[in-house]
């Protein structure tokens, strides 16, 4: 059951990266690097490329994609050993404070901003623990995993409000963060529908915007539209 949730929760993550990744590969302001990066300098990255070669960018503004993967020690008999032994009082704490603070996340801004999938990954990993919990006996390995899942599923969950000078006059590249945002809070693929969410804003005063809901599978079908406040995804510096 774990690990069917796991396959699910990737191939949801994969679609999410490839919408995400050709929504600002295709604007022509913005250039997309693929490989690892770190910072060397205000506005300025380093890129390590797949084949291995160094590449040094400057730009006003970065954004790196980061991720994380879980790691077992190299120890034989570790992996069966725990999945063996019954979970520790500590680790049934850990979890039960990680599943009560649910109610608490669901009020957070980087919730409310997250993605559908973000949101989805994490109750996800909530509800099965809950699953888990509830047929009694868990081991220490799967406790392990629970508790990892969450607060992987949590620390995901990274969207603040885009940062602007003046929420009545944005620049270009503030509007596209935005409007790259709000799609993706409203973005959701099921097996009828490829929903996402399409800003339209006014010149004259760009602290209010229309959103409209459209169906990428129909046509890009407006599904259904209402005006939002741009203070709800952005803050001044």
């Amino acid at each position: 059951m774990v690990w069917n949730f796991v396959n699910g929760k990737n191939q949801m993550t994969a679609m999410l990266r490839g919408k995400n990744y050709h929504m600002l590969a295709d604007e022509p302001t913005v250039t997309v690097l693929d490989g690892e990066a770190k910072f060397i300098a205000d506005h300025e990255i380093e890129v390590t490329t797949a084949a291995g070669e160094k590449e040094q960018y400057r730009g006003e503004r970065i954004f790196i994609n980061t991720g994380a993967l879980p790691v077992m020690l190299p120890i034989p008999g570790l992996a069966e050993s725990n999945a063996k032994i019954a979970m520790s009082e500590s680790e049934e704490l850990d979890l039960k404070d990680l599943i009560n603070k649910q109610s608490t996340i669901h009020t957070t801004t980087k919730y409310k901003l997250s993605s559908f999938y973000k949101s989805y990954n994490y109750d996800q990993a909530i509800d099965e623990a809950k699953s888990i919990l509830s047929k009694g006996s868990v081991s220490t390995a799967q406790a392990q995993y629970l508790i990892w899942n969450i607060k992987i599923t949590e620390d995901e969950l990274d969207v603040a409000k885009v940062k602007v000078d003046n929420l009545k006059k944005l620049t270009q590249d503030e509007r596209l963060a935005i409007e790259l945002l709000v799609s993706n809070v409203y973005s959701k693929d099921t097996d009828t529908e490829s929903l996402y969410g399409q800003v339209t804003m006014s010149e004259a005063d760009e602290s209010v915007f229309e959103l409209s809901i459209e169906n990428e599978r129909d046509h890009n079908k407006v599904i259904s539209t209402k005006m939002m406040k741009t203070s709800d995804f952005a803050e001044e510096r």
